[in-house]
């Protein structure tokens, strides 16, 4: 459940300019592309950026387009400004205006129109009901079956805590995200955009595969899935966080590898400049700390190979985060947007349907019975 919270229900799943000139948002915002060859203002609007012109950027009023699409998220950071506007956003009024806010751009709000500046302030003034809230709330029963009613507890507060602010994630154990490197021949485009400047920057391409639904091989089971395996349309860009916490009395430094880690295990360095006795202490099994002399103790991720992105060093904490290609295996899973989830298996070839059609996918034919409808 949640609380005084809304879905926003733009009249498309996720919107895109297949022809800006005709859509309301385009016609409200008329962005001005920047032909420069090195732009500095950007417009995002739902995850496609669009290089503008200063003149652009500046009369765009956000408070104007909140009055005109309520439920839309917008807000600005130094030269980049977000909007977005689609089916599934949740937004709850923030006290005192009349303005709906989400996660995202509550602290942008709070800040332009409330004066509260950060985080600290906005909980003194609404509590941490408000914030919390978004997502689910917490069961008041904890001592009824206490440990599993705990554990979803604290994921409700984690999920609530990392929408308003993915940098939270510092604080928190392993986290594990993935997305889309590089499209491939499989993405097509749902719809062709219409050539005006401005609609080819939204282009929604999706993977395009034939599915034939019958059971073969390891597709016996209802939650199984085979794939031909010159298939590459489930490829993806793994983000690992890995934590480590640092017991120590004096300077702490990090050195981590440099590039692609190819296929050796070493993340980094890490030397503690002081007197007692450096202690590092993994949350994640994945990590492994070799001591190479005192003061000094490597770490190594045995999923190799990686690429170290960045990492924040605290005084109690060393947070990581690692870049992995991923190719689909046997033994993935693929989930669909209503959450059904199928267990991949890879096959060299697959039975034909006819002379001309070979199908990229298998699904067992029982698993329409148990998808959720919608």
């Amino acid at each position: 459940m949640v609380r005084n919270t809304v879905v926003s229900t733009c009249d498309a799943l996720d919107p895109v300019f297949h022809d800006a000139q005709r859509d309301a948002l385009w016609t409200w915002l008329q962005l001005e592309p920047d032909s420069y060859i090195y732009p500095h203002y950007f417009v995002v609007i739902n995850e496609a950026g669009v290089s503008v012109t200063v003149a652009c950027f500046q009369r765009i009023q956000l408070e104007a387009l909140k009055q005109q699409f309520q439920q839309v998220e917008c807000f600005t950071e130094s030269n980049f400004m977000y909007i977005r506007y689609k089916v599934g956003l949740l937004f709850k009024r923030l006290p005192g205006t009349d303005v709906w806010v989400t996660p995202k751009d509550m602290m942008f709000w709070a800040r332009k129109l409330l004066q509260l500046h950060t985080m600290e302030e906005l909980i003194d003034r609404f509590g941490y009901d408000f914030i919390t809230s978004f997502h689910v709330d917490l069961n008041p029963l904890f001592m009824h079956n206490a440990f599993p009613k705990n554990t979803l507890a604290f994921n409700a507060l984690k999920n609530a805590v990392l929408a308003t602010d993915a940098r939270y994630a510092h604080y928190f154990m392993d986290s594990l995200s993935a997305y889309a490197r590089q499209l491939t021949p499989y993405h097509q485009i749902v719809q062709e955009p219409v050539q005006d400047g401005i609609s080819p920057h939204f282009d929604l391409r999706v993977p395009h595969v034939v599915v034939s639904y019958m059971s073969f091989l390891g597709c016996t089971q209802e939650d199984g899935i085979v794939c031909r395996q010159d298939v590459n349309a489930f490829d993806c860009c793994r983000f690992y966080t890995i934590r480590i916490k640092i017991k120590a009395d004096g300077l702490v430094m990090f050195h981590p590898v440099q590039g692609d880690a190819n296929e050796t295990s070493l993340v980094g360095t890490v030397v503690h400049f002081g007197e007692a006795l450096l202690q590092l202490e993994p949350f994640s099994i994945h990590v492994r700390t070799v001591p190479i002399k005192d003061q000094v103790i490597q770490l190594h991720f045995n999923k190799p190979p990686f690429r170290v992105i960045q990492h924040y060093l605290s005084a109690h904490t060393l947070s990581i985060c690692l870049e992995q290609d991923h190719w689909a295996s046997t033994g993935d899973k693929l989930c669909s947007f209503h959450g059904q989830k199928l267990v991949l298996r890879l096959i060299k070839t697959l039975p034909l349907l006819d002379e001309r059609i070979q199908p990229d996918l298998l699904v067992n034919p029982y698993s329409l019975f148990r998808m959720t409808p919608g």
